[in-house]
């Protein structure tokens, strides 16, 4: 599944407007439980793993350079800009503990916390201020160091708590358009192109010994939808807004690159 989203700005001041649209990237059906090519679920000899890939894309019409600088030089705006303030505890300078809406396993209410790692490609200096990116390079990398279950350990047993493991990467890059006749700067909006996966696994709780696999499966790819159906929602809807009000302060337009 892919979200797309645009954003213009134009003048002095700063107006945006946002359209998203969403397309099964899969020709399998997606509607109720049933998984896409990019959900999967296995279960084999006692253990569980579950999870889903996906990608966002959001478009801005904006100077390259001025993106980039967004991304790479407040990395920590655009995670706050995509999960709810609330529920953003910040660890150490590039550390974050993410914890999750309240959600449903089967008959159990779960909200566990991820700690994540931010890192940010090096911002644009006097030395570097001409490099173009193709898009090659990823501008923020996200990566996951620890997570908590909040308490439910204890209900779901010491075997699951200490085989479980909660593995979240994204990746964030942006692409220019590319050049025109001649190497003549390309004119168009640059795309910006996250990719984040999402992997649960662990021995399965001995209180779902008896719970029928497909069971068990759709409650996965329901955790896996609502997960990504989240923090893609908040990047398309908030991300261009925060991108608007940076960009029109003195630390975004205001302030020139290696100046």
């Amino acid at each position: 599944m892919t979200v797309t989203s645009s954003c213009r700005r134009s003048g002095s001041g700063s107006s945006s407007s946002s359209s998203s649209s969403l397309s099964a990237a899969s020709s399998s059906s997606s509607s109720g439980n049933e998984p896409s090519q990019k959900d999967f679920f296995r279960l084999a000899q006692g253990k569980m793993e579950f999870g889903t890939v996906d990608e966002v894309e959001l478009l801005l019409w904006e100077e390259p350079a001025l993106i980039r600088r967004y991304l790479t030089e407040r990395p920590d705006r655009v995670l706050l800009a995509t999960w709810d303030a609330e529920l953003v505890d910040r660890q150490a300078l590039d550390v974050f503990r993410l914890t999750t809406k309240p959600m449903s396993f089967v008959n159990l209410n779960l909200q566990p916390s991820i700690d994540v790692r931010l890192t940010a490609a090096p911002p644009l200096s006097a030395e570097n201020k001409n490099d173009e990116d193709d898009g090659g390079q990823h501008l923020l990398l996200v990566e996951s160091l620890a997570h908590s279950m909040n308490g439910m350990e204890q209900i779901l047993g010491q075997r699951f708590a200490e085989s479980l493991k909660i593995d979240v990467t994204g990746k964030l890059r942006a692409v220019s358009p590319p050049l025109g006749p001649g190497g003549i700067k390309g004119r168009g909006p640059v795309r910006l192109v996250g990719e984040v996966s999402f992997v649960t696994s662990g021995q399965l709780p001995l209180l779902f010994s008896f719970t029928p696999r497909p069971v068990l499966e759709g409650a996965a790819i329901a955790i896996n939808r609502r997960i990504m159906t989240y923090a893609k929602g908040k990047f398309v809807k908030n991300l261009a807004k925060d991108f608007d009000r940076w960009a029109a302060s003195p630390s975004g337009a205001g302030k020139k690159i290696g100046g």
